[in-house]
């Protein structure tokens, strides 16, 4: 699904280079964020501000994440014990693509939050692709 940024996501979204992809690991053990590994391309050509190098010949950075719509869906789902296996956010323009592998079993509760928190919060949620897994999943991602 992809999800609309703050002006100051945007910025930081425009400050990545090539193809980039980050997997949410964990909590930051703080309630606003969570920690993702980074995946770019190449070697960043810059910084960006809060990213630690874990690779650079790999363009492996770690960076904790802060999105609210992001936090409440995470909290709701962890509340209703709604398993996700994989978590990916990308950037797509000026909005970010989030690709969640869930249970099959847990599909229908995790949309169900998902656009409970856009109602609330009024956010344009966009959903994209709902696929089995199989090795064709990579093709989404």
């Amino acid at each position: 699904y992809q999800i609309p940024v703050s002006d100051e996501e945007k910025d930081l979204i425009r400050q990545f280079s090539g193809d980039v992809i980050a997997e949410a690991t964990t909590s930051t053990g703080k309630r606003e964020g969570f920690s993702v590994l980074f995946y770019a391309s190449s070697d960043m050509n810059r910084v960006i501000k809060g990213s630690l190098p874990i690779s650079r010949d790999s363009g492996i950075y770690s960076f904790d994440m802060v999105n609210p719509f992001l936090i409440s869906v995470r909290e709701a789902a962890n509340g209703e014990h709604t398993t996700r296996i994989r978590f990916f956010i990308k950037p797509a323009g000026e909005r970010l693509e989030v690709s969640v592998f869930l249970p099959s079993s847990n599909v229908y509760d995790y949309y169900s939050i998902l656009f409970a928190i856009a109602r609330e919060q009024k956010n344009k949620v966009t959903v994209k692709y709902i696929v089995p897994f199989t090795q064709d999943v990579w093709n989404y991602v």
